[in-house]
């Protein structure tokens, strides 16, 4: 599996890994040993955050958020939004098992996520005088019997994706 193009700013930002679970973590860690340190892979277990605070957690966890994380939406964005504590030229949010992501949260907490996922890739592909443009992708992993389910998601929310 070939990850490769996530290494290079474009759109969309978002995409959908047809893999499983284990392959899925294989290539990331594959991907960041191949870069040297310019890329950083971070996954998040969607069978493990299914509610708001669960993923909060899962996310403090898997990205070493600061300790003054507030675990709210804009804490989220702004720690996304930041990252000091891991410079790399790229980054790459996966979130394994994707069709359980916050699955046990009104629909509107899944939009509201993905439009924010969206948004922090947009931005970070953006050079500021304060930083040069980085990449920012977001994988969702997920099986080919899960694929419709999480593609009406994504539609719904609005979100372009590919399929990787």
């Amino acid at each position: 599996m070939k990850l490769d193009p996530l290494l290079r700013s474009h759109e969309p930002w978002l995409h959908v890994l047809l893999a499983s679970e284990s392959d899925a973590c294989n290539a990331l860690w594959a991907l960041e040993r191949s870069t040297q340190g310019r890329a950083v892979c971070r996954v998040v277990r969607g069978h493990k955050a299914t509610t708001e605070p669960a993923f909060f957690d899962e996310c403090a966890a898997a990205w070493q958020f600061p300790y003054y994380f507030g675990e709210n939406w804009d804490a989220f964005e702004e720690c996304l939004a930041d990252l000091e504590w891991l410079p790399a030229e790229a980054y790459v949010f996966c979130v394994t098992q994707g069709t359980h992501l916050l699955e046990k949260e009104p629909s509107e907490q899944q939009v509201q996520l993905l439009g924010l996922l969206q948004r922090v890739a947009r931005e970070w592909g953006q050079s500021t005088p304060s930083r040069p443009a980085k990449v920012f992708h977001v994988l969702l992993q997920c099986t080919a019997k899960e694929q419709p389910s999480l593609d009406q998601r994504l539609q719904a929310a609005g979100v372009a994706h590919d399929v990787v």
